[in-house]
């Protein structure tokens, strides 16, 4: 199996006398009976968790050489890797509950980069999620949500966490606070609400509690 781009689970029978084999890259997972995920990740990284029996996961040689880097993972280790196949962290141990929380229509976080979770959340959502703001690419989330809850879990994103969720015609688009606000300061320049660089002291207090101008 060839696997070009997202993500996939496999539960295999063993078979000693047969090889399955997953290629994601320049990486290959070979197995004779597991249960294991292969995934593209959001920063061009594949990553390879395995739920049950043992893997190798191989760094396949780049043409005209021969050399394969070999790793073993066990229930409950997952490692990553470059597309170019090579190693880019240790074996790590993982949350089996929480890794594999998608086979049952569920999607659970512990401080995971937002731009991860919006990756899985665009697997299921009606409607693309986009980050406007690559500053919070890597801002920690908790959370946890249906596959039918992700609407709402946006709407709680950005109620506890320093975002903007913003609702347009053909996708959802997710900003820092201080982007909108900015947006907004300029909008009201063009309207003559602005005087010297600053909001006029009414609209000021009814608005804002503080303001930098860039």
């Amino acid at each position: 199996i060839i696997l070009q781009k997202g993500g996939a689970y496999f539960d295999v029978s063993h078979d000693p006398s047969r090889l399955f084999l997953v290629t994601a890259e320049h990486l290959q997972v070979r197995v004779r009976g597991t249960a294991f995920a292969v995934k593209h990740s959001a920063d061009n990284a594949i990553k390879v968790s395995v739920q049950r029996g043992l893997v190798e996961v191989v760094d396949l040689p780049e043409q005209g050489t021969t050399d394969e880097q070999i790793l073993q993972l066990r229930a409950n280790e997952q490692v990553r890797a470059a597309f170019n196949g090579t190693f880019i962290t240790e074996v790590t141990q993982f949350n089996n509950e929480t890794e594999f929380s998608w086979l049952s229509g569920r999607l659970i976080y512990d401080d995971i980069p937002l731009k991860t979770v919006v990756i899985d959340i665009n697997r299921y959502a009606k409607k693309p999620v986009v980050i406007l703001d690559e500053s919070i690419n890597d801002l920690a989330i908790t959370a946890s949500f249906t596959f039918d809850q992700i609407d709402q879990a946006l709407d709680g994103l950005a109620a506890a966490y320093p975002i903007i969720l913003i609702e347009e015609n053909e996708r959802k688009v997710l900003t820092k606070q201080w982007a909108l606000m900015l947006r907004s300061v300029i909008s009201l320049n063009r309207k003559g609400l602005l005087c010297e660089g600053f909001v006029k002291p009414s609209f000021f207090l009814k608005k804002f509690s503080s303001i930098w101008l860039l």
